[in-house]
């Protein structure tokens, strides 16, 4: 691949990665996720990301990774934790990067979906760990409040066929949960930070699938474009013959 569509790759992972990270930055982790304009950024930097994975060098798409997460240094008090987030997601990066890039190899025929499926699960694994590093309560115990909030409580209740005090039900809940769990309350953060992990991982089940649809667009677009091509070549291969 020439030097500016890699450069370009490069911005466009830096860019959507970075814009992700800051609109994620104040909503509810487990119960709000994302918005729809989040969502939409994810998909899309997933799609260009799938793209690096089969073109770039695994070295390049761990900095434009690094890069990318550099927002946590704004959102994070510790910075330590902030620069292990960035570190974890480049380094560990090379994982589905190598795994992708083993699975072209090792393919007769050519296909977006069946390559970037041998990496993009693993790649979003990471990232949910990483959200949920970022999201990790360092701060003290949370409390019942914090991992339900009332206002996912009450939209809850709307769902309902008829109509309760949400005030008074909340409040009962809570109570509820801390009379029987107060000698689990240390475990909180611990319990709050698996439930962030799965809720992403879970959300981007589907997310996932959308971003290598838009990297198979995305690829299709620079085959017709001619930025790259798909040659064939011989293999040769070992068989027995009576001499």
């Amino acid at each position: 691949m020439k030097f500016l569509p890699k450069i370009l790759f490069l911005v466009l992972i830096v860019a959507s990665g970075g814009y992700f990270w800051l609109l994620l930055s104040g909503t509810h982790p487990t119960f709000g996720l994302m918005s729809s304009l989040s969502a939409a950024v994810l998909v899309f930097f997933l799609g260009i990301l799938g793209v690096s994975f089969i073109l770039l060098e695994p070295n390049l798409t761990a900095l434009s990774l690094f890069l990318s997460a550099s927002p946590v240094l704004l959102f994070l008090e510790n910075k330590y934790l902030a620069l292990g987030i960035m570190l974890g997601l480049s380094i560990l990066s090379f994982i589905p990067t190598r795994r992708i890039k083993k699975e072209i190899k090792s393919r007769i025929t050519f296909s977006i979906r069946e390559i970037l499926h041998k990496g993009m699960p693993t790649f979003l694994t990471l990232m949910a760990l990483s959200l949920a590093a970022f999201f990790y309560p360092i701060e003290g115990i949370r409390k019942f409040e914090d991992i339900i909030p009332e206002s996912f409580f009450e939209k809850a209740l709307t769902f309902l066929p008829f109509e309760v005090p949400s005030d008074a039900l909340y409040r009962t809940s809570i109570d509820l949960l801390q009379e029987r769990f107060r000698a689990y309350e240390r475990y909180l953060p611990a319990v709050f930070a698996f439930a962030v992990f799965v809720a992403f991982r879970t959300l981007f089940i589907p997310l996932g699938w959308l971003g290598i649809a838009i990297s198979w667009i995305a690829f299709k677009i620079l085959l017709y474009a001619g930025v790259v091509k798909i040659s064939t070549r011989p293999i040769p291969q070992e068989y027995i013959e009576f001499k």
